[in-house]
């Protein structure tokens, strides 16, 4: 398993993320006699800015130097794969079926989508193909959740290891498709978002949906954007991301409800926040590991 935080419990799993996001992700913008600009903060949208003060005010300092795009998301990237890494590690289920977690890989070195390799190289070789078939098959989740098909010495004799039946499914290491891993989950990590950028994941996301032989992976996002009418581009509507997961949305839900009470202007967007909550379309990244046990 990949090495992370050294939990003792789910909450303390949470507060270490925190102070491992704000000391090596969330920064600052210096300059200026306005209101502090986090770095997940749109500095020209000013519920953005609102929003990400008030978020930031209830964690630990932003402590973070201020990062070029891909160096930001990089490093969110990190900090979220040693939370999920530590939260493989609070339920014997993970343990069980040796869980990892680690960066992304083509999703070809799966059992799921074996077959996607072939299919692309046949496009390939022969690219007039590809106006029928399509493109791009070959996605590579930020992070992916997997486990290695189990040997029949794992397995108890009730699931009749070694003899005639069950020879065909890929969770046994002794089948035709018992060679590479499972895909438990693929993980994509938006610092921020902007909704251009982010319909690139609802594509790679129906790309895990339709192109599986087998089980579909959860398919989740987990950002660190304040601003619920962005948040709203990715967590509305159903059919391709399971469900977004903000990395702190107890303290953005508060800080929301703060400026809805201290400007009328802000509480639609408070309210947009509640309603993707109670929707069940937005969630705290807390929620993300007993969610991996389904």
């Amino acid at each position: 398993m990949s090495v992370g935080i050294a939990p003792t419990d789910l909450a303390t799993l949470r507060k270490e993320f925190h102070a491992d996001l704000c000391r090596n992700v969330l920064g600052v913008r210096g300059g200026g006699s306005g209101p502090p600009v986090y770095s997940n903060a749109d500095s020209y949208q000013k519920t953005s800015v609102d929003f990400a003060a008030r978020l930031a005010s209830r964690l630990p300092p932003a402590a973070a130097p201020m990062m070029k795009g891909s160096e930001v998301g990089s490093a969110f990237e990190r900090t979220v794969l040693r939370f999920v890494s530590g939260a493989l590690e609070l339920h014997p289920a993970f343990a069980i079926k040796r869980m990892e977690v680690g960066p992304g890989r083509v999703i070809s070195d799966f059992a799921q989508f074996a077959h996607l390799a072939e299919l692309e190289a046949v496009v390939k070789a022969h690219p007039e193909l590809e106006a029928t078939l399509g493109g791009h098959y070959l996605v590579k989740p930020d992070l992916v959740v997997s486990w290695p098909p189990f040997l029949d010495a794992e397995l108890p004799a009730a699931l009749d290891p070694g003899g005639p039946l069950a020879r065909l499914s890929p969770s046994r290491a002794d089948s035709p498709g018992g060679v590479l891993p499972i895909l438990h989950a693929s993980i994509s990590c938006k610092w921020s978002i902007r909704s251009d950028r982010v319909q690139n994941t609802r594509t790679e996301a129906l790309n895990l949906v339709r192109n599986r032989k087998g089980r579909t992976p959860h398919i989740v996002l987990v950002t660190m954007e304040p601003d619920p009418k962005r948040l709203s581009a990715i967590a509305i509507g159903t059919g391709d991301i399971d469900c977004v997961y903000h990395a702190a949305l107890e303290e953005l839900r508060e800080g929301a409800a703060e400026a809805a009470e201290a400007s009328p202007a802000r509480s639609g967007a408070h309210r947009r926040l509640e309603m993707m909550v109670d929707s069940s379309r937005l969630r705290d990244i807390a929620d993300l590991p007993l969610d991996l046990l389904i």
